[in-house]
């Protein structure tokens, strides 16, 4: 019985980390979204924030940002599972469940004014502007200044 117990507490302590990661994650894509400028952006289209594999992720995201806007843009939170491309969209955030298809999948945005966000560490390297670090790292995330600015952002 008491193995049972235990083990429901750190069932529910575990949900409920991962809950805690879901809020810091979107207030944090929230913050980079309001940091962020792109230049000759049409201001009468929403901001588009794609969220890939992580239908959580893009819930949470949607509730903290309902009626929100970003330099007076609206702001639209999309969900799609894996694909070999993108919508059109201002901001995509990469799942940990793609992090090996991650290369592939920004190869395909060559050009694009994206600011591509990585739920995995040292993803800078491989073209993210901007990479989530390991709980319990010096930092909670990584920012790649030379990727931002080759997708044409500032920051």
């Amino acid at each position: 019985m008491k193995h049972l117990l235990l083990l429901l507490i750190v069932l529910f302590c575990s949900v409920g980390a991962f809950g805690q990661t879901y809020k810091v994650h979107s207030l944090y894509i929230y913050k980079f979204a309001r940091s962020t400028s792109w230049p000759e952006a049409d201001q009468t289209r929403p901001l588009v924030i794609t969220i890939v594999g992580d239908a959580e992720l893009a819930n949470e995201l949607r509730n903290q940002t309902k009626n929100k806007s970003v330099a007076g843009r609206s702001i639209d939170v999309v969900s799609v599972p894996f694909s070999n491309s993108l919508p059109k969209c201002d901001i995509v955030y990469i799942g940990a469940k793609f992090n090996d298809k991650f290369c592939s999948l920004i190869r395909t945005q060559n050009n694009s004014k994206m600011l591509v966000l990585s739920a995995m560490p040292g993803q800078c390297r491989n073209g993210a502007c901007i990479a989530f670090a390991k709980e319990g790292a010096d930092k909670d995330y990584e920012i790649c200044e030379a990727n931002i600015a080759r997708n044409g952002l500032h920051m």
